[in-house]
């Protein structure tokens, strides 16, 4: 009778995941998932009953994404992008796709393919990647996921490498741009900064979206593409061991963006689902108790005070936006306060999971 009831359970749950999936294809939405899958990229993006899986990391985390897409009810990818000829992006392909099939393999050039098949350890998941249609990626090229478009953005011609063990494959990464009504992703892969200086040359909009994937998981960005990045949030995917740099997050949100990073003491996986105008997200974990160290305070005009934020455990990626910067401005990454003119105000401090603390501030 247990064996019947767990049965029962299982199925009721499976048919529920169905049951979800097939309200977001009613509705018409995207979304796209960027897993805690270690400090690698893997990114699902799902419209209409369609799909794309980007990279994925080893041979190993391949099976993780391959758990993780199950779960939702994911068993056929319309393509497998893999962004570069490294192992910790493409070498997920093999044993992801022997699970997950895909329509259509698209990637760089060879030493993309290579790697991938190197990275293979069973016979299955060595003819998975022969056998599955492949196509090359160019500059401007695009394709769709349901209603969303896909643009390769850059790099605008490949230098091809000898072996995939080259760190100068880097400059080779795919940067992606999706697109779904006014609602855009920068997927920049594990390019460079240099490739991104000459890329900002000719457009000086590129780094304009709603959400930027960092390139390089922890990596990030120089100080001087900052000046060029307007976006609401900006993912960092990587692990607990290989934080962002304390300089990478500020400048993030001195910027303007909300930093989540997809790491076991931060958001975790994040989903953002968008209907082409508006744009929500939920994450794996939560914030739990954290607090701010004042939640009132009194300022002259032009006088400059700190407040504290106990985040505990977590890494502090704490946003900060006054109601009113005519009265008093914050400095996003270090929470200082500054009275601007007489007037009252709230500072409003949101944690990576949407949790919010508030500061009222008076200025005499």
């Amino acid at each position: 009778m247990k064996r019947f009831q767990r049965a029962f359970a299982f199925l009721l749950l499976v048919a529920l995941v169905f049951a979800g999936a097939a309200a977001a294809e009613e509705n018409g939405k995207l979304q796209v998932h960027f897993l805690r899958i270690g400090r690698n990229d893997g990114i699902l993006i799902s419209m209409n009953g369609e799909t794309a899986f980007i990279d994925g990391g080893s041979r190993y985390h391949g099976n993780v994404a391959a758990d993780y897409m199950e779960k939702l009810g994911v068993t056929h990818l319309n393509y497998y992008i893999g962004t570069h000829a490294h192992s910790d992006h493409v070498g997920a392909a093999c044993s992801l796709l022997a699970r997950i099939p895909a329509d259509e393999i698209l990637y760089t050039y060879s030493l993309a393919v290579d790697c991938m098949l190197d990275s293979a350890r069973t016979a299955e998941e060595k003819r998975v990647i022969r056998e599955t249609p492949r196509r090359t990626l160019a500059y401007g090229d695009e394709f769709t996921v349901g209603a969303a478009t896909l643009r390769v953005m850059g790099p605008k011609a490949y230098k091809p490498r000898k072996s995939y063990k080259d760190g100068a494959e880097n400059e080779n990464s795919l940067i992606l741009r999706l697109e779904y009504g006014s609602v855009s992703f920068l997927l920049c892969a594990d390019t460079t900064n240099g490739v991104l200086k000459a890329l900002l040359k000719e457009d000086p909009s590129l780094m304009e979206c709603t959400v930027l994937k960092s390139p390089h998981h922890n990596v990030g960005l120089r100080s001087e593409t900052y000046t060029y990045l307007k976006t609401d949030y900006m993912i960092f995917s990587t692990s607990s061991k290989y934080p962002p740099e304390r300089a990478q997050i500020n400048q993030a949100r001195r910027a303007g963006a909300r930093v989540l990073i997809t790491s076991g003491d931060n958001a975790g996986t994040v989903v953002f689902t968008t209907d082409g105008e508006k744009l929500d997200y939920t994450c794996e974990n939560e914030a739990g108790k954290w607090k701010v160290g004042k939640k009132s305070i009194k300022l002259r005009k032009g006088q400059t005070k700190s407040v504290s934020c106990d985040t505990r455990r977590m890494i502090n990626t704490l946003s900060f936006e006054s109601t009113d910067e005519s009265v008093a401005t914050v400095d996003r990454a270090l929470c200082k306060i500054t009275g601007v003119s007489a007037g009252e105000c709230d500072i409003i401090v949101t944690a990576f999971d949407g949790s919010t603390r508030t500061i009222h501030v008076t200025v005499r």
